[in-house]
């Protein structure tokens, strides 16, 4: 079914009726988010009769689409701290136990066909780490967007530290960077290249990619939050 999108700021569309459909589509994407998580919980467990190399594939297009959607909510602010932090923890989970060793334990004892692959199991391991990289790359856009309002608000002297102090998602987006500090002491051999696993190669890049995403958004936050820091500091000096 095709997914539901938020509506753009019209003349006819009230505040009530907007509210309604943001309420609508958040219940679906947290549906949809549960389900990938869901999958992630199979194939950990060994319960799953899908291949390794067709999970990759549909969890890739689910994951992009995911992130698209999440996007959008979260510039429409439909989901709160708490909320996203729940879900941050979620995402957290996934990664262990799809990358744990039990993982492997579990699929060698439901006798699937390709357990005997390391590299399937680290690929799935990416995937749910491009989730939480995801998550949080949309988080730190959002309070960019937010900080470059106060930030304007500021210079045209309209803006106080109440304002700046007042920015949401902060905790979601400290929460997932502390994890995403895990992710550096990795297994060396997820770093090794392997031409022969199609599942691998395709996790790897997405993970990449996904990683200098975050880390670039995570640095323009920073220096954005310095801007304003300094900002701050000039104006108390100068009272």
């Amino acid at each position: 079914a095709a997914s539901a999108s938020l509506p753009t700021t019209t003349t006819t569309t009230t505040a009530s009726s907007k509210k309604k459909v943001t309420t609508m589509v958040s219940r679906q994407f947290l549906a949809k988010f549960v389900d990938v998580h869901y999958d992630f919980f199979q194939k950990a467990n060994g319960t799953t009769t899908t291949t390794t190399e067709q999970l990759v594939s549909s969890l890739s297009t689910k994951i992009h689409q995911q992130q698209e959607e999440f996007q959008e909510l979260v510039e429409a602010t439909a989901f709160g701290d708490s909320l996203l932090c729940k879900m941050v923890t979620i995402n957290s989970f996934s990664t262990h136990i799809v990358a744990s060793p039990d993982a492997a334990k579990a699929l060698a004892a439901a006798g699937a066909a390709d357990v005997g692959s390391t590299r399937d199991i680290i690929s799935m391991g990416l995937l749910a780490k491009v989730m939480t990289l995801q998550f949080g790359t949309c988080m730190a856009h959002k309070i960019q967007t937010s900080l470059a309002k106060v930030r304007n608000s500021s210079r045209s002297q309209k803006a106080n530290k109440q304002q700046q102090l007042s920015v949401r998602l902060l905790l979601p987006l400290l929460l997932t960077s502390d994890y995403v500090l895990t992710f550096e002491n990795e297994d060396p051999t997820t770093r090794m290249d392997d031409n022969n696993n199609t599942n691998y190669q395709m996790s790897q890049q997405l993970y990449t990619t996904t990683a200098c995403d975050f880390l670039k958004n995570i640095c323009n936050l920073a220096n954005l939050l310095l801007l304003l820091t300094n900002s701050e500091t000039n104006c108390s000096k100068k009272k």
